[in-house]
Formats: C-alpha cells, sequence, structure tokens
C-alpha cells in the first residue's frame, strides 16, 4: 500500500516540476525574438560559466556578486539548459534582479542586477 502511494507521490512531485518547466519554456519562446535586439543593459562585469553544469554557475555568480557592489549589472554566459532555472530561482531566493535572459544557439545569456 505504502509503495502505491510513494509512486504517486513521485508522480506528481515530477508532474509539479515538469509544469514549472514547461511555463519557463513558454517564456523563453519569445526570447529569441529579443536576442535579435541588442541588450539595453550595460553590463559592470561579465561571468564566463561556459562548460560548467549545476551548482557551478550559481556558485561561481554568488560569488563574483559578493564582490560587487549595490546596483551593479552581471552578464553571465552559460551552456547548461539547466541554469534557464537555476539562475531564475537564484534571482527569487536571493532577491536580485533577473533583468534579462536571452538563448542563442548553444548559450545562454543572463543579466542579473545586485540588490
Amino acid at each position: 500500500m505504502s509503495y502505491r502511494i510513494s509512486i504517486r507521490l513521485r508522480y506528481f512531485e515530477n508532474l509539479k516540476i515538469d509544469t514549472q518547466y514547461k511555463k519557463i519554456m513558454k517564456l523563453t519562446k519569445i526570447q529569441p525574438l529579443l536576442a535579435k535586439r541588442e541588450n539595453p543593459f550595460r553590463a559592470d562585469r561579465e561571468l564566463d560559466v561556459r562548460g560548467l553544469v549545476c551548482p557551478l554557475p550559481i556558485l561561481r555568480t554568488k560569488k563574483a556578486l559578493s564582490e560587487m557592489s549595490t546596483g551593479q549589472v552581471i552578464k553571465i554566459v552559460a551552456t547548461d539548459p539547466g541554469s534557464v532555472i537555476d539562475f531564475q530561482v537564484f534571482a527569487e531566493q536571493t532577491a536580485n534582479d533577473l533583468l534579462s535572459f536571452t538563448e542563442s544557439v548553444d548559450e545562454f545569456i543572463f543579466y542579473l542586477k545586485k540588490r
């Protein structure tokens, strides 16, 4: 009996995660259109985390943000597809502003403003 319940709980947990991912993917469908325009944000610092996978892009961003002052903008270039969700959650948890997210061929570009 408890085995069936645990399977159902796992199914609903996965469903919740998939639902969040679909919402994010709906938002990112407009991003290639925005990528054609130049980004209006001026980055005070640029961080290249290409080739790194979770949690390293977030950890490097956290370290870079700690060295910056309030109101400065950092541009992060990543290749990990999981970084899309990671940076949105990171921005919410740390109260930093995720100003922009664009997706090019094999890269994801984020602009974060330090609180």
